[in-house]
């Protein structure tokens, strides 16, 4: 009876406090206090503006998630996590997202930014995969995006041939604008599929030089089909432990989010964004038997890099412009394979994890000599593994992990978090890396 009536008080106070924003604007204002601090980093925030349309458009539905689902939206620290889903054990199921601020830990502003992205409403999850019911009720969209710079950059303007010819990275080879289009199809988060395309400003589009967009993405995800948790096939992101050995997922970073300054553990996830360097391609599948989780994946692509005269590949190119004659001819110069998989045990209060990672590629790396990469890997093969621990009890987490690359070199991280009170949490957290580790 206390519930309700509490619950009934902070409707009636909530109604103009969560309705100031709309889910446009809270997007913006979320990716605007994350980069707060990194204007002077190369960071990529399509992933996480991707994740967050996502949710927006299909909510999670608070009283049939999981961790995994809540870790996913990015804005929960893990002790929130941990009160909402012991609130849900305890007073399930919620009748009004509003009961949110009965739980410890959530203030006003951490509930703003989540409202757009939960609901609550009774519909239970179904078991059954059912493929023509899905396919008959997703939903699917299409999204464009061009940008065209009025002032004419200088690798725009028109160069005499015999110049051109002396000179030939004094000119861009495609067109002044960028271009995106993608495609996504959504059925109930169990069935997700969809593709991206894009072009850089000064990438040729439909000329002699190339035709079409320059990078191409795709991806099908199959979510809780028997024991298999997912099974994704195409482009897609892995984190596991606390990202020492694999994380190429989002990571709040530095920011006004201060208390999740690591990655949370999330797995095997699909993506759509148009970075071209960070993700995996290829297949990679999650199976649940009782308390433990099995995750293999595997990746085969081409990566952009700088060849030598005796055919070693010296460094790597990230940024995914290709404009001019040198930038293509680094264009997926070299195969890379990762071979890679985890092995996690959870129970209620304790969660540990095994992670070990392959790569090959299809050259030799050997980048030349200089003080800063004195410990770089050097070769064709590297590989790695490591341990993650976590211990949660009353308003404790103990958590940590421990790796350790091939040439026997150690890293590790590990952390205590204590939230005495909803508006005060004490994080310690101390790191060492070795500066063989690779």
């Amino acid at each position: 009876m206390k519930k309700y009536l509490l619950l009934s008080f902070f409707m009636l106070l909530s109604i103009r406090l969560f309705a100031a924003e709309s889910t446009p604007e809270i997007i913006q204002n979320i990716m605007e206090q994350i980069a707060e601090n990194k204007e002077d980093e190369e960071f990529d925030f399509s992933s996480l503006q991707d994740d967050l349309q996502q949710f927006a458009e299909h909510p999670v539905n608070l009283n049939h998630t999981t961790k995994e689902e809540l870790e996913q939206l990015y804005l929960l620290s893990d002790i929130q996590i941990e009160n909402l889903l012991y609130y849900l054990y305890r007073y399930a199921p919620m009748y009004s997202i509003y009961e949110l601020q009965l739980i410890e830990g959530f203030d006003n502003q951490s509930i703003q930014n989540i409202l757009p992205f939960v609901d609550v409403h009774p519909e239970k999850h179904q078991n059954n995969f059912n493929l023509p019911r899905l396919l008959k009720y997703g939903k699917q969209s299409v999204y464009l995006q061009s940008r065209y710079t009025i002032e004419q950059k200088e690798g725009y303007k028109h160069i005499d041939k015999d110049i051109l010819a002396e000179h030939p990275n004094k000119k861009y080879w495609g067109e002044p604008f960028y271009g995106m289009l993608k495609y996504s199809f959504q059925s109930k988060n169990r069935l997700i599929f969809g593709f991206t395309a894009e072009k850089d400003e000064g990438e040729p589009f439909w000329n002699k030089h190339h035709k079409g967009f320059d990078f191409y993405s795709a991806h099908l995800q199959l979510n809780d089909l028997g024991i298999f948790k997912r099974i994704i096939i195409g482009d897609y992101k892995a984190c596991f432990g606390y990202g020492l050995v694999m994380n190429n997922n989002f990571s709040m970073g530095k920011s006004s989010y201060v208390l999740n300054v690591l990655p949370n553990s999330r797995g095997l996830n699909k993506t759509s964004s148009a970075n071209e360097t960070s993700f995996f391609r290829g297949a990679a599948t999650s199976v649940r038997i009782s308390k433990f989780q099995f995750s293999v994946l595997y990746s085969n692509k081409k990566i952009d890099a700088s060849i030598s005269t005796d055919q070693v590949f010296t460094s790597l190119k990230t940024d995914g412009l290709h404009r001019i004659q040198s930038e293509w001819e680094k264009r997926k110069t070299v195969t890379q394979q990762i071979i890679g998989g985890n092995i996690e045990f959870a129970c209620r209060r304790f969660k540990t994890g095994i992670t070990f990672t392959g790569v090959l590629f299809n050259r030799q790396w050997q980048p030349e000599p200089a003080p800063y990469n004195l410990y770089y890997f050097r070769g064709k093969e590297q590989y790695s593994s490591s341990i993650d621990y976590q211990y949660n009890w009353r308003r404790i987490r103990i958590f940590g992990e421990t790796a350790l690359s091939f040439n026997k070199s150690m890293a590790t991280l590990n952390g205590l978090s204590i939230n005495p009170s909803s508006r005060i949490t004490f994080l310690l957290l101390q790191r060492f890396y070795s500066k063989e580790y690779q």
